[in-house]
């Protein structure tokens, strides 16, 4: 199994208020505080032969899976009078649909539709949907060039904090073009990206959060040795909100590394990088600009041709809508296990520290959380999966009403075609 490198320069996460409610505060942390799941259906799951499973729609083959789950969950939100949390158990049907036209060696395309109904059985009201569409396209100019382009339009719904029962929406729209070249011998390779991100809020007091980002990455490849291959990468973009005082920025980052392997069954990843961050301030006092380094590295371990264990270390910087930025440590471990054809057992832990850009008023000055799940997967069929999942989010911050811990379980049901 190869590594896969970490796609994009920053994280950026977009949350509601951790202040009162009533006066229409809000602020903007590193992390999600709610509705944080991991996906029944996923491509990384064994489905075994899925994809000779299909139906012909004109010239594309169509493949078709829909997952049920049922979650129970003992933190929703804290109640506002009490303080305590509210649980409720949560039914969620989700739909997804992929078509594929691929002509070998010359284009392919593939459009892909997930639909999901998040219904509370208690709370009727946070009932929700989402959806996301993807396209990717991509044909070959001779052996050694090629372009292309991805189109991603998303609907997601998340809860405004951990303390109130309520819920905004937002939108994304993403596209992404580029072009990959690479030397007759693979020696050199070489790839050049130009993405763009629009991001909409449903909700007219989050509407001076909407926001575009366009940026660039060129990215290289030269393999050294057999065993060790040397990256570079050079990025840059820049951030402006559509209608706010919330200052623009742009950036500047470079990374340099390598990847490689010290034996067929251990991979590792490591790179390390300089972000230079120009903050405008042409509507707001605040400054605040970053320049310090930011890295990335892994480390791979296949045991057994059925067992992968995973660690992982990260420092990036994401914006901060109020403080302009904020540097998040990262340590994250993935174990997978496929015990048998018919069962599999996978884990993922994530230990984040932030800290942020300004110390004063009610910006966060610390928090840190602590993200686990755990679950398993049994193939009754060969189109047919259950599954049962354990998850437990904690964060801690200085600010009480910002810390929080819930605890998920949930079981699912997969039918992929």
């Amino acid at each position: 199994m190869r590594i896969v490198l970490l796609a994009g320069l920053l994280c950026f996460i977009v949350v509601a208020s951790l202040c009162a409610q009533q006066e229409r505060e809000f602020d903007v942390p590193w992390l999600k505080v709610g509705n944080e799941h991991y996906p029944p259906y996923s491509p990384e799951k064994p489905y075994t032969g899925w994809m000779s499973r299909y139906f012909k729609w004109g010239p594309f083959w169509v493949h078709a899976g829909t997952s049920a789950r049922v979650k129970y969950c003992d933190n929703i939100y804290y109640s506002p009078s009490s303080i305590e949390p509210v649980s409720d158990a949560i039914f969620a049907a989700e739909l997804a649909l992929r078509a594929d036209l691929v002509r070998y060696s010359k284009y392919y395309l593939l459009l892909g539709l997930n639909a999901r109904r998040n219904e509370y059985l208690s709370y009727s009201g946070l009932s929700n949907n989402e959806f996301l569409f993807k396209a990717n396209t991509k044909f070959w100019v001779g052996r050694n060039l090629d372009f292309g382009c991805s189109i991603n339009f998303t609907q997601e719904v998340e809860p405004v904090s951990i303390l109130y029962a309520d819920r905004y929406g937002r939108t994304r729209l993403n596209f992404l073009a580029f072009s990959d070249w690479k030397t007759p011998v693979e020696k050199l390779k070489m790839r050049f990206e130009l993405q763009g991100e629009n991001t909409n809020f449903w909700r007219e007091v989050f509407s001076n959060l909407d926001h575009n980002e366009v940026y660039f990455n060129t990215l290289i490849s030269y393999l050294f040795r057999p065993k060790l291959t040397l990256t570079g990468r050079l990025g840059g973009g820049f951030l402006t909100y559509t209608d706010s005082w919330l200052n623009d920025f742009s950036y500047v980052v470079f990374y340099a590394g390598g990847r490689g392997e010290l034996s067929p069954k251990t991979r590792y990843v490591g790179e390390l990088g300089l972000y230079v961050q120009s903050v405008s301030v042409s509507n707001s006092a605040a400054q605040d600009e970053y320049t310090g380094p930011v890295w990335r590295g892994s480390f791979e371990w296949q045991a057994t041709g059925k067992m992968l264990f995973c660690l992982e270390v990260l420092r990036w910087i994401e914006w901060h809508a109020a403080a302009n930025y904020q540097v998040v440590d990262s340590f994250g471990s993935r174990v997978r296990w496929v015990m048998t054809k018919r069962i599999y057992v996978e884990g993922n832990f994530r230990f984040e520290l932030a800290n942020p850009a300004s110390q004063g008023g009610y910006l966060t000055r610390f928090a840190w959380r602590f993200a686990g799940n755990a679950g398993a997967y049994y193939r009754l069929k060969h189109f047919l999966y259950l599954g049962v999942g354990l998850e437990y989010v904690r964060r801690l911050s200085h600010i009480p009403l910002a810390s929080y811990h819930v605890t998920t379980v949930y079981l699912h049901c997969t039918v992929a075609f």
